[in-house]
């Protein structure tokens, strides 16, 4: 239950993105492109790493649509269905018909993974975004950096912009106290419609269970697809052992 709990991490890690008070422009265009994403569909393989160095490779088909609706059809290791939804969250093992579900929130606000899913514009309001200026790092590559605060979180968001492809490279989360407590490192973009999706995503986090790391690949990637609502529906049935999300039984 412990790697199904970490893969949880990286789908649900919210991201803060919304409309820029001021003129930052580059980084309002680079919003925008965000906006028009209604849906995207993909096959992503995830790599996640154990502290002893350890990995285990999950692959499958992964689905999201408008205000924060995700679902993951894992294939490997094993068959299992993860439907996020405006009921919560459900993660079902298909053979082995147990099924984990997660409440939502009641301060969920169905915020998705950044640049990974859609950005809901209900939420684009109430943040500053300050220009931090240009930093070089790793051989003389150049990145704009943007601070990013909302009055509805306590953290404040880091990115790294590259300033020739506009691009996101890498997105920090910094808690109150100023420190960091996400680090997401976009490594590879697929150009679909005019808009770079990042297509390859390094992930690392602190928990209270140590320091999660995956890396995370989508392939196949189509943006604004016909998607069927009712994939993102999730019906239990009185077969199932239903379990509350993070049960170590």
């Amino acid at each position: 239950m412990k790697k199904n709990y970490i893969v949880l991490i990286v789908m649900l890690i919210t991201g803060l993105l919304q409309p820029v008070n001021g003129d930052v422009t580059d980084f309002k265009k680079i919003v925008e492109d965000y906006i028009s994403v209604n849906t995207i569909k993909a096959t992503i393989t995830q790599h996640i790493y154990a502290e002893d160095g350890s990995a285990e490779v999950f692959t499958g088909n992964y689905f999201a649509a408008s205000k924060g609706f995700i679902r993951i059809d894992y294939i490997h290791p094993e068959i299992q269905t993860v439907v996020v939804n405006d009921s919560g969250l459900f993660w079902y093992y298909n053979d082995r018909r147990i099924l984990f579900r997660s409440q939502k929130k009641e301060n969920n606000d169905g915020s998705i993974p950044i640049m990974m899913n859609v950005i809901p514009q209900d939420l684009l309001k109430n943040i500053d975004v300050i220009s931090e200026g240009m930093i070089f790092y790793s051989f003389f590559k150049r990145a704009e950096v943007y601070s990013i605060t909302s009055k509805n979180s306590k953290v404040k968001l880091i990115l790294w912009i590259d300033p020739v492809s506009k691009t996101i490279r890498r997105k920090y989360l910094l808690d109150e106290s100023g420190r960091e407590i996400v680090k997401e490192e976009y490594t590879e973009h697929a150009l679909i419609n005019g808009i770079y999706i990042p297509s390859r995503i390094e992930f690392k986090a602190r928990t209270y269970g140590g320091i999660v790391h995956t890396v995370t690949e989508y392939s196949g990637i189509v943006v604004n697809g016909r998607l069927d609502n009712n994939i993102f529906k999730f019906k239990i049935t009185p077969e199932m052992e239903v379990r509350i999300l993070g049960d170590k039984r």
